[in-house]
């Protein structure tokens, strides 16, 4: 009995870290102009979006996960959580009737 509660628990293990493996993966894409033009930048996690802070005006989001994104590097200030693709940020919301255009610093 011990082994086959083993196996379940090591098939159900194993299956776990596959479907994680494969959403690490997935990666955002970047972009500096809208409608997904301009210089690119693509990562699945990025804690500064390097030559890209403050320049992205539209996204690519894998549609196998969500991701957060954040104003500031090292996942700071203020953030969004977006599961789809934008082809331009200026339709997000940000505060005081501002947009998340050329906003994006860092992204988990």
């Amino acid at each position: 009995m011990k082994t086959k509660k083993f196996l379940v628990a090591a098939l159900a293990t194993g299956a776990l870290t596959f479907s994680a493996a494969s959403s690490a993966n997935a990666q955002v894409t970047l972009y500096e102009h809208q409608n997904y033009s301009g210089r690119s930048f693509n990562s699945s996690y990025a804690p500064n979006v390097s030559f890209m802070n403050d320049l992205a005006s539209s996204v690519r989001v894998p549609s196998t996960r969500g991701y957060m994104f954040y104003q500031d590097a090292g996942f700071l200030g203020s953030w969004v959580y977006l599961e789809s693709s934008y082809n331009s940020l200026s339709v997000l919301p940000f505060a005081y009737g501002l947009s998340w255009n050329d906003r994006i610093s860092s992204f988990k």
